[in-house]
């Protein structure tokens, strides 16, 4: 698929959901500017409300769903049948007449936005070895983690609200989306790169 044709899709697909989010991005290969991306991958913040449970209860529901649900009935989104994904932090579909896979990546609070927005960017290869420790070669500072979507530093969660603030925690420099590359940050590891330790939520 080419970067235009990928653009395009990713575009009308963020239109229709975007409503419904408080911040919605496209991201992977598309936002890396790759010529040739094989998917379109996108992270959202839905807008979230409090629905009925019970007599007494309330649940949170994501606007998203909603939305979601208009996109399939118009065509425009169809979940995968092959490969089953349609969770609350991760959705699978194919686009309308392209049959590209499109992926949604839900993010349930602001303060995720950062990290797992860094991580979907990716390359793949360049997103494990931000999240891999220091002891085992990789970008994180020893003691931190991430899990559930949440960076943590010693157990507590930090918050990274933006990208920055996931490569500030984690000492590694902001390269640009079409510049992150496995290569560089080995190279830049292997020059000596100093993670930032501590920080907070």
């Amino acid at each position: 698929m080419k970067l235009q044709d990928a653009q395009a899709i990713a575009r009308e697909v963020i239109a229709a959901l975007a409503p419904a989010c408080e911040r919605i991005e496209v991201a992977g290969g598309v936002r890396r500017h790759k010529p040739d991306p094989h998917d379109i991958e996108i992270v959202a913040l839905p807008r979230f409300r409090e629905a009925p449970l019970g007599f007494f209860d309330t649940q949170r529901v994501a606007e998203t769903d909603g939305a979601i649900s208009a996109a399939s009935a118009s065509g425009l989104l169809r979940l995968d049948s092959d490969v089953k994904r349609n969770g609350p932090r991760y959705k699978r579909f194919l686009s309308r007449g392209t049959e590209t896979i499109v992926e949604l990546f839900l993010v349930h609070d602001p303060a995720q936005w950062g990290v797992i927005f860094a991580i979907r960017t990716g390359p793949a290869d360049f997103g494990h070895r931000l999240v891999t420790s220091r002891a085992q070669g990789g970008a994180m500072p020893v003691g931190a983690a991430v899990r559930d979507g949440w960076l943590t530093n010693m157990g507590t969660k930090v918050a990274t609200r933006e990208e920055h603030d996931y490569f500030s925690f984690i000492g590694v420099p902001y390269w640009p989306p079409e510049e992150r590359t496995l290569a560089k940050l080995e190279a830049w590891l292997a020059r000596g790169g100093r993670a930032r330790r501590g920080g907070g939520s």
